[in-house]
């Protein structure tokens, strides 16, 4: 089967990308740290602009933004997810990683990820707001504002949001 992608040279993406078995790596700051270690070496090599993000233990949610004339998503999710997973198992293997029932997998991540082109200004947010209130959603924070793993707090430096924000129920 060909999977059929969006490529818009210079696109705003929206995009999940889900560990292997739905396996809770991301519950370990270790493993937290070091994808955003591999993001950001990627980003040097294959620019893009992140404009929001957070990290769930078993997915990653991120919006960013590609250079004019540059539509290629796939290589740099191939590279965030090579070289994560490389350094990953070293990780492993080194005994820093709490959670062992990971050495017996063959792979980190789920082979695919899913995007999505951002048309509109309030597509974006609508976007934004899904990513920030993803850990509420899950039941793994109270508010956006004490889940550390996402763009919130710069969102709210920024003046975007309330610091609150999220801590009701209705935030559609």
């Amino acid at each position: 089967m060909r999977y059929r992608r969006i490529w818009t040279p210079g696109g705003t993406y929206f995009f999940t990308v889900v560990t292997y078995a739905r396996a809770s790596i991301f519950k370990d700051e270790n493993a937290y740290l070091l994808f955003l270690s591999c993001l950001q070496d990627v980003k040097i090599r294959h620019p893009f602009d992140l404009i929001a993000w957070s990290i769930m233990p078993d997915h990653v949610h991120l919006i960013w933004s590609l250079p004019p004339g540059d539509a290629n998503n796939a290589v740099r999710w191939g590279l965030i997810k090579s070289q994560f997973t490389r350094r990953f198992r070293k990780l492993e293997s080194s005994g820093n990683y709490e959670n062992q029932r990971h050495r017996r997998e063959r792979t980190v991540w789920q082979r695919r990820f899913w995007e999505h082109l951002i048309m509109s200004d309030e597509d974006l947010w609508r976007h934004i707001h899904y990513i920030h209130f993803n850990p509420v959603k899950h039941g793994l924070s109270a508010s956006p504002k004490s889940w550390g793993m996402s763009s919130f707090m710069q969102f709210v430096d920024q003046q975007y949001y309330e610091v609150d924000w999220g801590n009701q129920a209705d935030v559609w």
